[in-house]
């Protein structure tokens, strides 16, 4: 049964815009994410962590790619590949075929940071989903899946 938007929405009343309640939720995921690793001696932010943690699943590709997978502009990905290289947590080489490209690599020092990352991610999104149950988390992911679907 879909829902009468119309009805939920009369008023656009910033407590209940969705797009307005996932980015506070975003944000301050982002924060807790940050203190926790700042508590745990991780030396990257969210951000380059996410990028970190995406070249863990497709490492050697181009930094278009991981723009396309992480869902960020080109521009970041390029700057933040840039911090990320300076601290010798990627590689960053010319693509063969096609000098225009970047191919982006993981380091082993960019390994051992995600891993120091995994446990202070896990704990904030425990602490983030108390009082859900499984059940709730997956209806979660599959609404904002939907969502996200709907809009992509």
């Amino acid at each position: 049964m879909a829902v009468k938007v119309e009805s939920l929405l009369k008023e656009l009343d910033i407590n209940v815009l969705i797009g307005v309640l996932s980015g506070r939720t975003t944000r301050a995921i982002n924060r807790e994410l940050q203190r926790s690793f700042r508590a745990t001696g991780v030396k990257v932010t969210p951000d380059q962590w996410t990028i970190l943690l995406s070249l863990t699943k497709n490492n050697n590709v181009t930094q278009q790619s991981i723009a396309d997978i992480t869902y960020r502009d080109k521009p970041n990905i390029s700057r933040i590949a840039g911090i990320l290289e300076n601290k010798g947590l990627i590689k960053r080489s010319t693509d063969k075929s096609d000098k225009r490209n970047n191919i982006v690599t993981i380091t082993a020092k960019g390994e051992e940071q995600v891993k120091a990352a995994h446990e202070a991610a896990i704990r904030t999104m425990q602490r983030a989903l108390i009082g859900f149950t499984e059940t709730d988390v997956l209806k979660l992911q599959k609404l904002l899946r939907t969502i996200f679907s709907n809009l992509a």
